[in-house]
């Protein structure tokens, strides 16, 4: 498939493996919700385990600061990652819950929540927000 005409963030989810059209339910299309910068958010993140392209080798600790991008697309945000007193981290290919704290204003589906990982350009995870 031609990326070349569609935004970034979406040529970036789709050669993720991600299609827009699976991540983002029907239900969810109209309803936007808005989160101040600084608002923890209590999501399931996922840390993929290194496929030689994607994913990451090494675990992930608090204060771990990825690039997010949540749908819809607009942009990349940088969010701190907040472990739970009882973990000390988050080991490629597991799932655990965690607050997220974002430097900047975002905008998510109110019934999804959908976000996906960056690193240096490089898909590492997936998650939800929690409602």
């Amino acid at each position: 498939m031609d990326t070349r005409h569609l935004p970034k963030a979406t040529a970036a989810l789709l050669l993720a493996g991600v299609l827009l059209a699976d991540a983002i339910p029907a239900s969810a299309a109209q309803t936007l919700r808005s989160v101040p910068r600084a608002t923890d958010l209590s999501v399931r993140l996922t840390i993929d385990s290194f496929d030689g392209q994607n994913g990451r080798r090494m675990p992930v600790f608090d204060g771990y600061r990825p690039h997010i991008v949540f749908y819809p697309p607009d942009g990349d945000v940088n969010c701190a990652v907040r472990l739970a007193s009882a973990e000390a981290q988050i080991e490629p290919g597991s799932t655990a819950e965690v607050t997220l704290s974002c430097a900047s204003d975002i905008r998510i589906y109110a019934d999804s929540g959908r976000f996906t990982v960056y690193e240096g350009g490089r898909v590492i995870g997936h998650g939800v927000v929690a409602h």
